[in-house]
């Protein structure tokens, strides 16, 4: 294997790897710097011929994606690892719109239609900016937490996020509950109620 700098009039210079005869024709790739023509050198060194069938676009994804498990000190067979297992035991959520409206219906089951249409709003303002359950994480929660005026304004931000992740957790949408090793479910009584009412129509 070389790596060799190939000068070009009028363009600019590529850096480019000669991998040798690789299943019966010579494989050649040109990168536009150095430092990624030396990346892929020592990747086919470490990797063998399944590095070589890499697109540019899978080099890419593969480099950034590195770079970002790296960054929080893990790498990427423990991501790949902690994605698959958490996958595995969960189901697809719906959009965040429709899981709502479903744990509302569920609240309104086992409790009142006020207590249903006030937690269902309490969590429904801050997930609006999100599109998957699984960015409802412990830091996001407690982030909102913070976000309450008083007391007794954070203790309720809690508690319905609590409730909520719990049904989450039951419906199988997650597979771990983000308050894990707190109190995560309210013990609720359905009073007396003329009947449900669609979410958020009064």
């Amino acid at each position: 294997m070389k790596l060799r700098l190939i000068q070009r009039t009028g363009k600019k210079d590529l850096w480019q790897v000669d991998v040798g005869v690789v299943n019966g024709r010579r494989v050649q790739k040109s990168f536009v710097s150095r430092e990624r023509a030396e990346e892929f050198l020592e990747t086919i060194r470490k990797e063998g011929q399944a590095a070589i069938a890499m697109s540019g676009e899978d080099r890419t994804d593969f480099y950034r994606n590195r770079a970002r498990v790296e960054a929080v000190g893990a790498t990427l067979t423990e991501a790949v690892d902690f994605f698959l297992t958490h996958k595995a035991s969960t189901k697809k959520a719906p959009p965040i719109p429709e899981l709502l409206q479903a744990f509302n219906l569920h609240l309104y089951s086992v409790a009142s239609q006020k207590y249903a249409d006030q937690t269902t709003r309490t969590v429904a303002r801050p997930l609006g900016g999100i599109e998957s359950v699984f960015q409802i994480t412990r830091d996001f929660i407690i982030q909102e937490v913070k976000r309450g005026v008083s007391a007794s304004t954070k203790q309720s931000i809690r508690a319905a996020f609590s409730t909520f992740c719990s049904w989450l957790l039951a419906q199988h949408y997650i597979s771990t509950h983000p308050l894990e090793g707190r109190a995560n479910r309210i013990t609720i009584r359905k009073p007396p109620s003329d009947g449900p009412t669609a979410f958020g129509v009064r």
